[in-house]
Formats: structure tokens, C-alpha cells, sequence
């Protein structure tokens, strides 16, 4: 690619254009600060060429006669041109013994389950973990642009409550008959301990070192339990998952949410998704709606990127797509994430990027100025 450049309403950008199969290309621009993960930016090269700004002009007109940028006393502009990188998804999947229930009923498909908790018709029920399977399989193989990951709790092999350090399957760009062999061979059983699976998978993110945004997706069918110390099965730890949540969002890694089946909490896996900078959980109820909820998670993961710096003004940040300015609509535009250093496209501008019917994305850092609804060239 040629290093041409063009001039716009916040000074010079790269040209940059469509590389096959890496889907569209980004480009964020920072007063002052340069963006990393998902659509990681490298120093430019030529940074050091852009015209010096005239700080006697309250929005920094170029000396050079080019068009206004923004308030020198931000700290420059800083722009740079990048490729968009995968998102590090980490699956952390219940596996507890109420996965064999019916995903449509609070029932048992296992006839040989007390009879009590026992489905009217076993022969035609699809349990919540059958529904996982199938839903990830046809996640997994349709989403190229993330790097999937695997941790299961309880642990395979542990004890009900246990929850062993590490990864099932290691996160990586390749990792998709891994984790369905695993998913495969494992067996619900045991009780749900969510507090200690979510503190091993940030422990295990933490570890990552590659540059790509990294996020958990919790799905559960139940209250957590495993509370206490040692860990009891009779004590609920809802407290206990809410504060491993708000140490995986201060991390760096955002956390959605999936409540499987009927016998979900709304209102527990809505607190853990807000404070896991995700909003609102994903009611699946049935297996249709268990793969939609994965492919609007997934969708959103591609479409999330996290900034180095955060905005001096959280009021002050504007997101462009292809020059037109973005609503700040967590449904249908954009929102920022777990922090303001994480800015997340939604809806149709989501789709625009990943259709690549759409090339530049562009954030700008106000400094008190108005910001326009439109980036002229």
C-alpha cells in the first residue's frame, strides 16, 4: 500500500483501503493518545511531519493554511492507520448438573433423574448443554475474526465446587475443533461456582500478552453457589461473582452474559452484565435464541475497540464512520464499554463494519469545542 496521504477536518490521516481477507480496515483518531486491541494503532511513521498547530487559534488552525483540527492545548493530534486485529474471546461455561434440564423447562431430560424433577416427555427434550453445543458449533465456525478460548466450571475431574487454574483450550485464532472435541467429551455434572471460574479466567487473560481486546462470556443456567470458606454448596455467592466481575472489567476485559434456560435469575445476570460493561444479559430460552445471543455477542466483540488513553472529557468523544458522526446509542450507534478507554459500535453501524460496506472508523477527543456531525475533507 502506497503511503499517500489525504487532509480532513482533524488533520492528516493515512489512506488506506480493503486487504484481502482481513476484512475492512480502521482508522481512529486521538487528540493526544493512540488506540490499541481490537483496532490497534502503531505509531505512525510520518507523525512527526504533520504541521505544527497554531495555539493562538482557539481550534488550532494549521499554520499551513489547512483546514481547523482541534485545541493545541489537548496535546497535538495523533493519527495513525491500522488493520483490524481479532478480539481474544474466553468462553466460561457453566457445565453444573441442571445443564442436562430441558433448555424450554425447569424439568430433567434424564429419565433416570428423580422423578420429581423428571420431564413429561424425555424422548423429544433437548437439554441446555445439547443446546450449547450445537450453538457454539455454529458460532465458532462463522466468526474467523475472534480467537476463542475455553474455560468450563465446575472443572472436569475436580471436586462439585472446585475450579482449577487455567484453560480446558488455550486461547488462539485455531482453537474451534478444540473446543468442540472438549465440549464433546464433557459431562454436566457438579454445582456452579461462578465467582471462582470468572478470578481464574481473568487470572488466565492476564497472562495474554498479544495486543488484541480481550473479553469473557459467561453462560450459566443458575444462581451461583460454592460460596464461603471452604466452599459449601448450601451457600449462595452472588456477591462473590459481582466482585470477581468488577475485577475482570478493572482488568481491562469486558464481560456478557448469558442466562440459559428458565430457571435464570433476570435480575442477577443483569447486575453482572452492567458490571461487566456489557449492559444487560442474554435471556436464551430455547436453542434458537441461545445462537442468536451468541452471534450478537459476537458481533459486538468485533466490533469493540479499546482506546490507550482515557478521554479527557467522556462528554467530549465523537465517533465517526466513514466521516458521519455515530449517535451514542448503545442499541443503534455506539457506547463506550467497560471504561471510556473501551468504544464499542452497535446495530446497523456494526453491521456496516462487518459487511465492510464501511472503511474508516474514526473516535476524536473534544477539548470544549463543539464537534461536528460531519468530518469534511
Amino acid at each position: 500500500m502506497q503511503n499517500q496521504h489525504r487532509r480532513d477536518a482533524i488533520g492528516w490521516t493515512r489512506k488506506v483501503g480493503k486487504r484481502s481477507g482481513l476484512g475492512p480496515v480502521f482508522l481512529l483518531a486521538l487528540l493526544g493518545a493512540q488506540a490499541t486491541g481490537c483496532g490497534r494503532i502503531p505509531p505512525l511513521d510520518d507523525a512527526a511531519n504533520l504541521a505544527p498547530m497554531d495555539s493562538a487559534s482557539p481550534m488550532g488552525r494549521r499554520r499551513d493554511g489547512g483546514p481547523a483540527i482541534a485545541d493545541a492545548s489537548c496535546g497535538g493530534v495523533v493519527v495513525s492507520a491500522a488493520t483490524r486485529e481479532p478480539a481474544d474471546v474466553l468462553l466460561v461455561l457453566d457445565r453444573s448438573g441442571s445443564m442436562n434440564y430441558s433448555i424450554s423447562e425447569e424439568c430433567s431430560c434424564d429419565p433416570s433423574s428423580n422423578p420429581s424433577v423428571v420431564c413429561a416427555n424425555t424422548s423429544n427434550c433437548t437439554t441446555r448443554w445439547a443446546s450449547l453445543v450445537t450453538a457454539l458449533a455454529s458460532t465458532l465456525s462463522s466468526t474467523p475474526f475472534l480467537n476463542w478460548g475455553l474455560k468450563l466450571f465446575s472443572s472436569p475431574g475436580a471436586g462439585s465446587c472446585q475450579v482449577a487454574s487455567g484453560v480446558e483450550v488455550p486461547v488462539a485464532a485455531n482453537a474451534t475443533a478444540a473446543i468442540q472435541a472438549e465440549m464433546a467429551a464433557t459431562t454436566p455434572a457438579g454445582e456452579t461456582p461462578t465467582e471462582a471460574a470468572i478470578t481464574a479466567a481473568t487470572a488466565y487473560l492476564k497472562t495474554q500478552t498479544d495486543t488484541n481486546s480481550k473479553m469473557l462470556l459467561l453462560a450459566t443456567d443458575g444462581k451461583p453457589n460454592c460460596g464461603g470458606s471452604p466452599p459449601s454448596v448450601y451457600e449462595d455467592d452472588v456477591m462473590g461473582t459481582m466482585d470477581a466481575i468488577t475485577a475482570a472489567t478493572d482488568a481491562g476485559f469486558l464481560v456478557y452474559v448469558i442466562g440459559i434456560g428458565t430457571g435464570t435469575s433476570a435480575a442477577n445476570l443483569d447486575a453482572f452484565a452492567q458490571n461487566g460493561g456489557t449492559g444487560k444479559h442474554y435471556p436464551a430460552q430455547s436453542a434458537d435464541a441461545l445462537t442468536e445471543a451468541l452471534v450478537s455477542i459476537s458481533k459486538g466483540a468485533a466490533c469493540t475497540f479499546a482506546l490507550a488513553a482515557t478521554p479527557p472529557d467522556p462528554n467530549q468523544v465523537a465517533v465517526y464512520l466513514d466521516k458521519n458522526m455515530v449517535p451514542q446509542d448503545a442499541s443503534n450507534g455506539w457506547s463506550f464499554g467497560a471504561s471510556s478507554q473501551i468504544v464499542s459500535l452497535h446495530g446497523s453501524f456494526c453491521d456496516q463494519v462487518l459487511s465492510e460496506s464501511s472503511d474508516v472508523v474514526q473516535v476524536l477527543f473534544g477539548c470544549g469545542q463543539p464537534l461536528p456531525p460531519v468530518l469534511m475533507e
